[in-house]
């Protein structure tokens, strides 16, 4: 369950695409990790039942994700060995977006011992990364007092849909998913073409296809890194009815100045203007960043460096 209810829509998207992700990946993890071919288990361990514990030696408290999928890594792992009927229990104690405890336990996950061991280290891994995403989210979020905490592109390679996902349990959203999602010009778009001058000539010259993007639903970004390529941009923005600014890496003096403009700006012309701040955002400026009332606020921190909480596993026999 999402942490935040303005985005819930968005969440249970996010999570159908996310174990659908997961589904094409787990094989290949398995392959990874030579799970039907744990020599340490086979060698030491005889078939006999035991109970996984999946439990937080964290401690802090934390904001747990991933632990809705710890019943389809089982079950892909037990359509893989069709061979072998090996009845397997998943108990999920703790379902993604709830606050987990020092010592709480997250899920139990009854079977053969085995099937355990193989399995221990991948579920482990997977609820880890997710539930620190979640949780360097929901701390944003309740700093951020209303204000959208956005996620960014800043995702591990294949994993970008559970990443996501791990942000909207924390009361994030997504913001753009992919390249197809969004037109999102930045910096480096602008430097190709020689400058925001050079790009405003483009946007002037493909004025009727921008004005069906965006009537079509889709979002139309620019990124600006300081005043002038601001002014710039403002002077052409009243063409379309409704753009997205991002403000990147501005100074917070600067930044203020540029939110202020581009409100006064929009109300003066009749347009929609959304501002999204981005580059440095972190815990200890969040706050500050949100009084000055943004749109948007994305932090490529919450998928790239999260706090890992300390997240184990017992195996008891039974």
């Amino acid at each position: 369950m999402s942490e935040n209810p303005k985005n819930r829509w968005e969440f249970l998207k996010i999570k159908r695409e996310a174990e659908d992700q997961l589904k094409k990946l787990v094989r290949s993890w398995f392959d990874e990790d030579k799970v039907f071919k744990d020599i340490t288990t086979a060698l030491v361990i005889p078939n006999k039942k035991g109970r996984l514990i999946i439990f937080s030696k964290s401690k802090k408290q934390f904001t747990v994700a991933g632990a809705d999928f710890i019943k389809l890594i089982v079950n892909k792992y037990l359509k893989c060995t069709q061979g072998k009927k090996e009845p397997v229990k998943v108990k999920i104690l703790k379902r993604d977006g709830m606050i987990v405890q020092t010592g709480d336990k997250i899920a139990e996950i009854e079977g053969n011992i085995k099937i355990l061991l193989s399995l221990e280290r991948i579920i482990l891994n997977l609820v880890s990364i997710l539930s620190g995403i979640a949780t360097e989210t929901r701390e944003l979020v309740k700093l951020a007092k209303g204000v959208k905490i956005l996620s960014t592109r800043k995702t591990a390679p294949g994993l970008r849909y559970l990443e996501k996902y791990a942000v909207c349990v924390g009361g994030g959203f997504t913001h753009r998913k992919n390249l197809a999602d969004a037109v999102l010009i930045k910096d480096n778009h602008i430097k190709a073409l020689g400058g925001i001058k050079n790009l405003c000539k483009i946007i002037n010259e493909k004025q009727s296809k921008i004005k069906k993007l965006i009537k079509s639903g889709t979002q139309f970004e620019i990124e600006v890194q300081n005043q002038d390529e601001l002014e710039s941009l403002l002077d052409i923005s009243k063409y379309f009815g409704k753009i997205t600014i991002m403000l990147d890496n501005f100074m917070y003096n600067a930044l203020k100045r540029a939110i202020k403009k581009i409100k006064e700006f929009s109300k003066k012309h009749g347009i929609e203007i959304l501002v999204e701040v981005s580059g440095g955002v972190n815990l200890q400026n969040i706050r500050k960043i949100a009084k000055l009332k943004p749109d948007f606020i994305s932090a490529g921190y919450i998928t790239i460096q999260p706090r890992i909480p300390d997240i184990s596993a017992d195996i008891v026999p039974i």
